[in-house]
This record gives C-alpha cells, structure tokens and sequence, in this order.
C-alpha cells in the first residue's frame, strides 16, 4: 500500500487501512498482515494507532 506524496498527511492512509480492515471482517479473514519498512516511521505510526499486533519479520532483498 502507498500514498502519493501530494496526498500524504491528509488520512488517505487511514481510510485505506480501516476500509481494508472492514472488507475483511465482512469477508470472515481471520487476520490481515502487511510489511512496512524499520524506517518508515510514518507508516509505523499508523499501524499502531490501529491497534496492529507488531510481528518480527525480516526481508531480504537480491540485486540481480
């Protein structure tokens, strides 16, 4: 998931999560996970006003 950057700071995140959030809970999904980066603070902050569980995932990435 991402924003624009002219769209940022103004809940278009928000509303992206709590509607991801709702088609979930009415399809019966049991969870609902995404990966952000250590360094987005952002995107970290907004995860966790949702009241998200944090998980200890790491990533690899392999320049080709």
């Amino acid at each position: 998931m991402d924003v624009a950057v002219p769209s940022r700071r103004k809940g278009v995140g928000r509303a992206l999560m709590e509607h991801l959030l709702a088609m979930a809970d009415s399809a019966d999904c049991d969870e609902v996970w995404l990966g952000a980066e250590v360094g987005n603070a952002p995107a970290v902050a907004l995860y966790r006003s949702l009241n998200a569980e944090e998980d200890a995932v790491l990533g690899y990435t392999f320049e080709l």
